[in-house]
């Protein structure tokens, strides 16, 4: 999955009772394997670089 700038994502969580997170992706750093700068739903920035299948894109920047 290519993942771009402006993308909204959601990762879902692993672990019973906690929330799913969202956000959008500020830069991609790295594709393989994925690394990305985003921007949560609830303001803050961090580095990501999901595993095990548990992101999702929710729409692409256009």
């Amino acid at each position: 999955m290519k993942i771009t700038q402006g993308d909204a994502i959601e990762i879902v969580s692993n672990k019973v009772d906690q929330p799913h997170r969202r956000g959008v992706v500020q830069r991609v750093l790295d594709q393989e394997p994925l690394r990305i700068e985003v921007t949560w739903d609830d303001g803050r920035t961090t580095i990501l670089m999901p595993a095990g299948g548990n992101l999702r894109v929710l729409h692409g920047s256009r």
